[in-house]
């Protein structure tokens, strides 16, 4: 049955707003220059490829005789926010390749395992992007509040730490509408007051940009709680934000993984 439940919900995550140890590892080249690791960058380590697999979002055994047409795709940003945390962590830098691992891969399986684990234990993460976005600005504005908090003291303790963001809106806009139109990234950075949060978040639809951050207004919680920016680019609106539980985990032994520069 709980097979079952990760299919059904990777199926009603499949979109994750596309585009169209108890204790942390240490960092091996670190320890061994002595110096701090350098500050997580995403053109540096994100992936270098952008969150839109074709196909169907479904284990690769049950996937296989599935054409992988760009007509239909889905999302893993769950996974690459989670597995460039645990590269970043690891010390190592992710594959540079810009093409999309392919289906049955090393890096795919990996990604999409990560994926599946940022449903959380029991699913409670997927339905908590459910029941979010079900809620009125103000009520998620009262709920995000003390997220924004907790974030900042994560983000003290550790270097990365994955969110969710709370796009969909029941009756929304199109691309905003379902829970499938939510969305993880993972933070790096914030600089906050009493009025305003902006967080430099790695996103994995936009490979390679440095320049994504959220700017979250503190002041008025009726209103929509703040917008994902881009230099020069549309901004989106952000409904709500919360904290993303994470463990690191081993990356895969890929031949294009390297030691993060120090």
């Amino acid at each position: 049955m709980r097979f079952a439940a990760v299919l059904i919900l990777l199926f009603a995550l499949q979109a994750c707003d596309q585009s169209k140890p108890e204790t942390r590892p240490s960092n091996p080249s670190q320890q061994a220059s002595g110096r701090p690791a350098p500050a997580f960058l995403p053109s540096r380590n994100g992936f270098s490829f952008a969150n839109n697999f074709p196909g169907a979002p479904l284990p690769t055994f049950l996937a296989a005789s599935a054409p992988s047409s760009r007509k239909y795709a889905f999302g893993l940003c769950g996974g690459m926010s989670a597995a460039s945390a645990d590269y970043f962590l690891a010390g190592l830098v992710p594959p540079r390749e810009a093409s999309l691992p392919e289906r049955g891969s090393a890096l795919y399986e990996y990604l999409f395992l990560r994926q599946a684990q940022s449903f959380g234990p029991g699913l409670a993460t997927a339905l908590r992007f459910a029941e979010w976005t079900a809620k009125t600005d103000s009520e998620l504005g009262s709920l995000s509040y003390p997220e924004v908090e907790k974030l900042a003291a994560s983000l003290r303790e550790h270097a990365v730490v994955p969110i969710g963001l709370i796009i969909a809106r029941p009756g929304g806009p199109r691309g905003a509408r379902n829970v499938s139109d939510n969305h993880q990234v993972l933070a790096y950075q914030i600089q906050k007051d009493e009025h305003v949060a902006t967080v430099r978040i790695y996103d994995p639809n936009y490979p390679k940009d440095d320049g994504v951050v959220l700017v979250l207004g503190l002041s008025n919680r009726d209103q929509p709680l703040g917008f994902r920016n881009r230099p020069t680019r549309r901004s989106t609106p952000i409904r709500a934000v919360f904290v993303l539980p994470y463990e690191p985990a081993v990356p895969p032994a890929v031949v294009n993984s390297s030691p993060a520069p120090q």
